[in-house]
């Protein structure tokens, strides 16, 4: 992996950083590398048997900018004071 992760799609590895599909891309596979990253360790804290990764559509979906994923959530309060631990 590079930080450009649609670099490594067959063909794609000549296209330029800042084209609005590259970015989308881009932003879109991190959001989702993230989110599925941390499940497990969140749903543990929560206590939330089995709990799947909530399907987020693509960052071109999201209202008012093609460039950065901003879902709004309503986070448990266990969730934010376990959040504001680590730092």
């Amino acid at each position: 992996m590079n930080d450009y992760p649609y670099r490594n799609e067959p063909g794609c590895d000549k296209a330029r950083a800042d084209e609005p599909s590259v970015v989308s891309y881009n932003l879109n596979v991190s959001y989702e590398t993230l989110r599925v990253a941390v499940i497990d360790a969140v749903s543990k804290v929560l206590d939330v048997p089995n709990a799947e990764p909530a399907a987020v559509g693509p960052v071109d979906d999201y209202p008012g900018s093609s460039a950065s994923p901003s879902p709004t959530f309503d986070v448990p309060e266990s969730f934010r004071k376990f959040t504001l631990q680590g730092f």
